[in-house]
């Protein structure tokens, strides 16, 4: 059910409006066949009616019913709402039914929609342009043969008269609607013209069992769920943020294998401008593709044509039970950069931190992600200050329990350098454990393409960066190279700081053993300890473990002064040290003692004990004595 908050809603969607709302017209299926005159004893029979009637900036509320109807604000900015005045009633008893014919609801600019169903759209559920607010709805049913079954979202900033564009779809419940082409579930497009911007707020929706059925003329069919796009012009800055959603049971499907992407998400940077996609805090389960990225597809694609940042953000998300038929069970990143230039101030990022993916699965590779760059310089320029050079960044993700009939159990990396370029995915503080791939790789499997330009002279790099990382328990490697088909260079130096335990035929396969130094000292070859939710014990060496120029600032005390290994490391969710004052590797009556002789005083005192410090506070006192009665008892080996 949802809970409509009116007085809010209204409030917000009249403090948008470029005019204040002059009046209330009202509207009740029971007086039909009305017409009335939209006062509030004498309301219109239809919502049409009364958006005809109504002015810029009025509210149009409407009473309990089924309006069978093709409802258009046009561009007169009103704020449609569902009455609130009976607290008994939800979204489910105020229904605008397309019939299968029309779009029930087109939103024109600073329109607002809020508190109904809105089902049986033969062409998208609800369409929009301009800046509009869509919040407490039920979007059920509805389908498109094209783009956005639900919802169709266009940020159309600075086409025509519009200027900068603000949209909000927040609250609302999205269920059972197909497109043939992207978007099953809301289709989001954030296209702007130059010296604009677009800012599309995709917020704490229910996005369920919506589906992809692609066909011609469509090549392909993107987002089960949602589908979300940036195209930006010259000088102009679009922002798509899809946070704190439960994305369950999409499906994406194009009919030929390999051509769908996204069961639950999929997103795409493409425009000459500055873009942001976020896509962080959500929850995807259940959704499945006849393609890549069961859970979620993001790509940061850009090239040198004019200025521009295209940056994907995936943080925070918890990605489970998700399935593709082809690759990437979970997560499927990629980034592209075609002959970008230092001086022209260019940036494409992708970028994935805090996320859970567990338990998802794929056909071919990357039962739990893969992660992909490819970069190419098309003007064989071997000047070094305008090397291509794209850098894909993995922090402090727990990759578990994830399968795939292929390679790369957990990760899949795979790094294609054309020409004199650079292109480098970079590992840190990440923990991929108990992962199975039927060949290669169970946790990192590396795949490596790599050419000469047409000239022979010039070949790329691909740089693969693991540190401050727990590889433990996969079926397969721990690390290896899937493929090698480079000319270039492959650069595995910075393989440092993990531990990587517990698997077979072995933790590292030749080829990775004879071009990392992992045995360099760093590297730990021991069991992590890490219990059923992948979480190190405090007698787990992987305590302490991290890169000690690595920032534990963050880390509970007591920290040891250094970051742990894994997802945790270096965080202030990470596994404390053990409170052992006299280092017998026992927490007992020895280090209560020491700390009652000590307890009270502080540093340059007599009785003062460094050691009883638990919390290295300069004082005995309390918290040290808590932080060892946690742990009494504990006995590490």
């Amino acid at each position: 059910m949802i809970t409509s908050r009116r007085l809010l809603i209204l409030a917000a969607l009249l403090l948008c409006s470029p005019v204040l709302a002059q009046s209330v017209v009202y509207v009740d299926a029971g007086n039909c066949p009305g017409p009335g005159t939209g006062a509030v004893g004498d309301p219109f029979c239809t919502i049409t009616d009364a958006i005809v009637a109504a002015a810029t900036g009025d509210t149009v509320q409407v009473l309990p019913g089924t309006y069978g109807e093709c409802v258009d604000t046009g561009e007169k900015g009103l704020a449609i709402v569902a009455d609130g005045s009976n607290p008994a009633l939800d979204a489910t008893d105020f229904i605008i039914d397309g019939d299968g014919l029309c779009t029930p609801v087109i939103l024109g600019g600073n329109s607002g929609l809020d508190g109904f169903t809105v089902r049986n759209g033969g062409d998208s559920g609800i369409r929009t342009s301009g800046s509009v607010s869509i919040t407490n709805n039920i979007i059920s049913g509805n389908s498109s043969p094209a783009y956005g079954g639900g919802l169709y979202i266009v940020a159309n900033a600075g086409q025509g008269t519009t200027g900068d564009v603000t949209i909000t779809v927040e609250d609302n419940i999205i269920d059972g609607n197909s497109s043939t082409a992207d978007g099953g579930g809301a289709y989001l497009y954030g296209i702007v013209a130059q010296n604009a911007q677009s800012i599309i707020n995709f917020l704490d929706n229910t996005v369920t069992g919506n589906f992809l059925a692609g066909e011609a003329p469509f090549t392909s069919s993107q987002g089960g769920g949602i589908s979300a796009y940036t195209n930006t012009g010259v000088l102009a800055y679009s922002e798509i943020s899809i946070s704190r959603n439960v994305i369950t049971g999409n499906n994406a499907d194009f009919g030929t294998p390999s051509s769908a992407y996204g069961g639950g998400i999929f997103a795409n940077t493409f425009g000459f401008g500055s873009e942001r996609i976020a896509i962080e805090d959500n929850t995807l389960s259940g959704n499945s593709v006849e393609g890549f990225g069961g859970g979620i597809s993001a790509w940061a694609v850009g090239d040198s044509a004019v200025n521009q940042d295209h940056v994907i953000v995936v943080d925070d998300n918890v990605v489970t039970d998700n399935m593709a038929t082809d690759s990437a069970g979970g997560l499927d990143l990629y980034i592209e950069a075609f002959d970008l230039r230092v001086l022209r101030d260019v940036n494409v990022q992708l970028s994935a931190s805090g996320n859970t993916v567990q338990t998802n699965t794929a056909g071919s590779s990357g039962g739990g992600m893969v992660v992909s760059t490819l970069t190419d310089d098309n003007d064989n320029d071997s000047d070094p200050d305008t090397t291509t050079r794209v850098t894909a960044v993995l922090e402090n993700n727990l990759v578990a329990r994830n399968s795939t009939d292929g390679f790369g159990g957990g990760l899949d990396l795979f790094i294609v350098a054309f020409t004199d370029t650079v292109g480098t995915v970079d590992l840190g503080f990440n923990t991929i454990a108990g992962n199975i791939a039927a060949a290669g790789a169970g946790g990192v499997a590396i795949s490596v393409g790599s050419s000469d330009d047409t000239e022979g002279t010039q070949t790329g790099t691909s740089t693969v960066r693991i540190e401050n990382s727990i590889i433990a328990d996969n079926v397969g490697y721990g690390i290896a190279i899937f493929s090698d088909e480079s000319e270039g260079v492959l650069d595995l130096d910075g393989i440092e700081y993990n531990l990587v335990y517990g698997h077979s035929p072995d933790d590292y396969d030749t080829t990775v053993s004879n071009l990392a130094d992992i045995a360099n000292g760093t590297n730990v070859t021991a069991d992590p300890l890490l219990d059923v939710e992948s979480i190190p014990d405090v007698c787990s060496p992987a305590i302490d473990g991290a890169d000690p120029a690595a920032d534990y600032s963050s880390e509970p005390e007591p920290n040891g002064d250094r970051a742990n290994l894994g997802h945790l490391g270096g965080t202030s969710e990470a596994t404390t040290i053990l409170p052992d004052t006299n280092g017998d590797r026992a927490v007992d009556g020895l280090d209560i003692l020491e700390i009652a002789t000590a307890f009270a005083s502080s540093i340059g005192e007599p009785r003062f004990s460094a050691s009883a410090d638990i919390d290295l506070d300069d004082a005995v006192e309390g918290p040290d004595l808590s932080l060892v009665g946690a742990r009494f008892g504990k006995v590490c080996p």
